[in-house]
This record gives C-alpha cells, structure tokens and sequence, in this order.
C-alpha cells in the first residue's frame, strides 16, 4: 500500500511539475523602477549654449513603496531600498541642440513577496524572500530645446536609447500543490530600449528650478530557476514570464540647483520607488 501511495505522490508531482512548466508573475521586482529615476541625471538642468561641456556627478538613495495588485491581495508588494548614482556627460551644439551619454549604477537589498499564477489564470502558490539585485545602464540621447536666448526659462526635451543590465537574487518558500518547496531564483535581463525625456527649467534667485518627466519603455523579461521539494528532495525546474515587463515606466519629479557652487538636488517618483539624489557639476566651453 506504502507503494501505491509513493507511486501515486510520484504521480502528482509530476502532474505539479508540468503544470508549472510555465508560470506568470503577478508582480516581480522590476529593475526599471529602481534605474529609470537615475536617468534624470541626463537632463540639461544647465542652459545651452555653444560649445558648453558639462560633467554631472549624482549619486542617490532608493526606496521601495508597498503597493498592492489590482485584486487587492497583498501580495503585489515587496520593500527594497539601496543606493544608486549617475555619471553623465553633456556637449551642447547651439543653443538648441545638444548631446549627452550617461552611466548608471543601483543596487538593493529587501524583502519581495510575490503572487504567482500558472497559465496566466490559476493560482499556483505564493512566495516571499530575501532579494538582492543590481542594475547598469548605459544611456546617449539627444537633446533639443525650443528656447534660447535671453531669460532663464527652458524646456529642453531629450530621446536616447538606453542599454540597460539587470540581475537579481532571491530566497523563496513556496506552497505549490499541498508541498513546500525552497530554492534560489536569479534573473539576469539585458535589455535595449527607447527613453523620452521632458525637463523644463527656470530661474528662482540663485536658484535653477527644474522638474522633469520621464518614459522609459519597457520589453520581455524571462527568468529561470529551481525548486526543491523539502520532502522528497526533488527538483522543480520553472520557467517565468513577468506579466509587468511589457510595460512603459514613467517617473517623474522636480529639482533645484544652486547656481554659486553648482550643486543641486533632485527628487524622482516612480510607481514603486521613491528616489532622492544630490548632484555636483563642473562646466566648461561655453561663453559666460
């Protein structure tokens, strides 16, 4: 009988394994969220003019907002903070026209609890655990600015192509058909994607006000792991489909720059992460 049963759990393992082949996330940690506000660091906080140079150091902190999935239930949260910083390079042609490259760094630490599906439909089980992740990302874009001229109000506008380096780790328990399973999942996503920018900029004192939007445009992301069954000690090979990443990220917020000393500060929300960074630059080239 001992044996019938064996062969029977056998049986439903495998049932499970199959049915996980393919699974769907009802929300994962999406890099995006945590990159995405360092590439206001390519905004032309500073007015063009010909031949300016200007490097821009801004280094910054990130934190994650707990939020909930559509159905409410809880699940759509994780809590992730860390550090993060840009290094960007800007040459202005004109007063209207200019160039800029920027190299990005982040990387965070939390808790990401999650709800996974199988089949986009049914639910599989659900899963928390300790994550660890850093992303690199490697953006030039140009940069056009309908005003010029006398007075301090700009509206510059900026398109780049970014590339963008991803991983991420995570510890996980999951509850998938009446077992417990444990196991590591690591997502590694190279992805090269389009990034529009808006950074209107004014004069208040010795002040340069500035507030800034940005869309970066999302793509496919596709991870893999195992799972061990603590029981039995069986494997449970998963491939995962993010149902997030075809998604557009915009990020938005506002900034001020002291003009004297040239540093400033800058303050980016994106739907799941908060970011603050302060940011010297160092100008050269261009008529005073």
């Amino acid at each position: 009988m001992k044996k019938i049963y064996y062969l029977f759990s056998v049986i439903l393992l495998g049932c499970v394994c199959s049915a996980a082949a393919e699974v769907r996330f009802a929300n994962t940690l999406d890099f995006r969220s945590m990159i995405s506000p360092i590439l206001a660091a390519a905004a032309p906080v500073t007015k063009l003019k010909p031949g300016l140079n200007e490097i821009k150091i801004a280094p910054g902190i990130f934190k994650g907002k707990k939020s909930k999935d559509e159905g409410g239930t809880g699940f759509r949260a994780y809590d992730v903070k860390g550090t993060a910083g840009a290094v960007s390079y800007l040459h202005a042609f004109s007063e209207h026209f200019g160039f800029s490259v920027l190299l990005g760094y982040e990387k965070g630490a939390g808790n990401a609890p999650t709800l996974i599906k199988v089949n986009q439909n049914d639910l599989l089980g659900a899963y928390s655990g300790d994550v660890t992740q850093q992303s690199y990302v490697l953006m030039p874009s140009i940069i056009y600015d309908p005003f010029g001229g006398p007075g301090g109000f700009r509206f510059p506008i900026y398109a780049g192509f970014g590339y963008y380096k991803a991983n991420d780790e995570r510890e996980i328990t999951a509850s998938i058909g009446g077992a417990t399973y444990q196991g590591t999942l690591e997502q590694t996503n190279t992805i090269m994607a389009p990034v529009f920018g808006l950074a209107p900029a004014f004069d208040v004192w010795k002040f340069r006000m500035n507030s800034f939007f940005i869309m970066m445009m999302g793509s496919s992301t596709e991870k893999s792991g195992s799972l061990r069954n603590v029981t039995t000690g069986a494997n449970m090979p998963l491939s995962f489909v993010d149902d997030d990443s075809s998604e557009m990220v915009g990020t938005i917020g506002v900034g001020a720059k002291f003009t004297p000393w040239n540093l400033g500060y800058t303050f980016s929300l994106i739907k799941e992460c908060s970011f603050h960074s302060f940011n010297w630059s160092f100008n050269w080239g261009a008529p005073k």
